[in-house]
């Protein structure tokens, strides 16, 4: 069940308009994203759950920009891969 208060791809693109960074296509996001992964293993290192919160954050919303540049939905993609790894998983289990 998705989470109502979860980012959309509406709310990302207003803040990036608002930030005026709505030019930036997917190379800048992924350098972005790639910083705020680095980011968020140092706040994980430190065990501060409001910087991990913090930082979860940022990679999120760099998440949903990035698909909303491709024109794909996040939350679909996850599901599907979810499902993808579901299947994968019992079929390995399956073989021991």
């Amino acid at each position: 069940m998705p989470n109502p208060a979860a980012p959309t791809p509406e709310i990302v693109a207003e803040l990036f308009a608002h930030m005026r960074i709505d030019d930036q296509g997917p190379r800048e996001c992924i350098a972005f994203l790639a910083e705020e992964v680095g980011e968020l293993a140092k706040a994980t290192r430190t065990g501060e759950l409001p910087g991990i919160a913090e930082e979860i954050g940022d990679v999120g919303i760099l998440l949903h920009r990035i698909a909303l540049l491709h024109g794909i939905d996040l939350d679909e993609a996850v599901r599907a891969k979810a499902d993808l790894r579901r299947a994968r998983y019992d079929a390995d289990r399956a073989e021991d």
